[in-house]
């Protein structure tokens, strides 16, 4: 009866190749029931890997006639039976049985020994399969990879980059002698607050780059590269490494906090040079806001369809679709445009020198007002009764005469009912005059725009009153004459 136990298990991948193939080193003990070690002998050995400690099925076997020398054998598993096709990802127990004889228990667990796998893997594509940590300079690695004691990591062809320990091991450095000698840390990793520099072993936030003249992050796409550029002064972002080319540039000045677009010098919190701001929201579908030139002329323009807002246009006209608020913060819900103002509220100028011009304003009585200056000439609406009300202060006039004879003038205006154009033949007719007829008769009440010929309707009350006065001055006279009359019938019936 014998007894066997693995001095050394050693798990090695070597290259792959026809000539050495994929092995797993071992050395053992052969004892009797004795303790004693068996004779220098020839013996047969059979090595079965199994994925379980006790029972299950064989996952790879093969038999091997070894020598035996002081009790101590020495094979390389897989010399017979390739071990390629195992996983070694999976763990393994080795079974023996030797001349034949039962399979010795228990079972051996594999394990990996460190200082045998760094003392024999080579090549360029070597693989360690077995899960755990692995340590150099040190025989206790505390995690997947450790260092101890040791100079870091470094390339010995070039002798240009080494890893090694900060703030007292407490962080992660990265540098290159490529300088001559200078050690400039190149990266640094602190743990303290997870802070990454580069060119600095001390880094102050999450991210920390250092350069003695200015700082530069390089990204490449396909189209191009940018770049993020830090000086003295300023923060300039662009697809040019030189700060003086301000196409697609965004500048950042430190001194005054502004923020240059096309420009290296901006003189505003915000200041945009060579295009527009355009401002787009992309789950409304369609449309902008623009800040800038527009047809040579600078404004607000919006391009959505169905709400525009323009402030400056090519026509230099203003679209208003929602809510605006002039000098006030909280425009009413109810009103699309909401002025708060103590003059004279809106102006409207044709091109003028600004001398001539409409104001359209409510006063301290809460009257609406459309006055034409410089005259002052208008009306008003009044808030309470709702009626207008139009200037006629005699101090406004000059030239002033009484209307006579106007009855067989008014007389023979012809009132009408008619439709519009535009109206349909079922819709009530409107009362009024036409114009082409009441030129004919009062041509001061007729005017003409754009080919159209209109009235001043609300002369036709003027008129009214001056006929009735007229008329009323011929039935006075007519009573008058009434009354001779039946003055004298009656004084002709008293002298019968």
């Amino acid at each position: 009866m014998y007894r066997s136990w693995l001095i050394g298990l050693v798990v090695m991948v070597l290259s792959f190749s026809i000539a050495t193939g994929q092995t797993l080193s071992i050395q053992g003990v052969i004892r009797d029931n004795t303790g004693a070690s068996v004779a220098d002998a020839s013996h047969s050995l059979t090595f079965n890997l199994y994925t379980v400690e006790t029972g299950g099925g064989v996952a790879w076997s093969e038999v091997q006639n070894l020598a035996v020398v002081n009790g101590v054998y020495s094979a390389n598993l897989g010399a017979v039976n390739s071990l390629a096709g195992l996983d070694f990802n999976v763990q393994y127990w080795l079974g023996i049985s030797i001349d034949g004889a039962e399979e010795l228990v228990p079972r051996t667990k594999l394990a990996l020994s460190p200082y045998a796998i760094a003392a024999s893997v080579t090549g360029g594509s070597n693989i360690i399969p077995q899960s755990g940590n692995v340590g150099v300079g040190t025989p206790v690695p505390r995690s997947l990879f450790s260092l101890g004691n040791v100079n870091g990591i470094q390339d010995d062809y070039h002798d240009q980059l080494r890893f090694f320990g900060i703030n007292n091991n407490a962080g992660f450095g990265i540098q290159s002698d490529a300088d001559g000698g200078n050690f400039p840390t190149q990266l640094a990793l602190n743990p303290y607050g997870g802070h990454v520099g580069i060119g600095t072993m001390a880094p102050f936030g999450d991210f920390h780059i250092y350069q003695p003249d200015a700082a530069q992050i390089f990204l490449q796409d396909p189209e191009g590269a940018n770049y993020l550029i830090s000086d003295a002064n300023k923060l300039y972002m662009g697809r040019s490494m030189t700060p003086a080319a301000v196409n697609d540039l965004l500048v950042l000045d430190n001194a005054t906090g502004n923020l240059g677009i096309g420009t290296a010098h901006p003189q505003s919190k915000l200041t945009m040079a060579g295009g527009q701001l355009r401002v787009h929201d992309a789950e409304a579908g369609s449309g902008a806001l623009r800040v800038g030139a527009l047809w040579g002329k600078p404004g607000i323009y919006g391009e959505h369809a169905t709400h525009p807002l323009t402030l400056g246009s090519q026509s230099d006209q203003v679209y208003l679709n929602g809510r605006l608020g002039i000098d006030i913060e909280t425009p009413s819900v109810e009103h699309a445009l909401h002025i708060r103002h103590t003059g004279k509220g809106i102006a409207l100028d044709h091109g003028s020198t600004g001398t001539n011009h409409w104001s359209i304003y409510d006063d301290p009585d809460n009257n609406l007002l459309f006055m034409f200056s410089p005259h002052n000439i208008g009306t008003s609406l009044h808030w309470g009764n709702g009626l207008w009300y139009t200037q006629s202060d005699r101090a406004l006039k000059k030239n002033i005469t009484t209307v006579e004879n106007i009855l067989s003038m008014v007389l023979s205006l012809k009132p009408k009912r008619y439709h519009f154009n535009h109206m349909s033949d079922a819709a009530l007719k409107t009362f009024g005059f036409i114009a082409q007829d009441v030129e004919a008769v009062f041509p001061q009440l007729v005017g003409e725009k754009n080919g159209t010929k209109n009235l001043a309707y609300s002369q036709f009350g003027v008129l009214a009153i001056a006929a009735i006065q007229e008329q009323q001055e011929i039935i006075d006279n007519q009573n008058k004459l009434i009354q001779e009359l039946m003055d004298r019938v009656s004084a002709l019936e008293a002298n019968k």
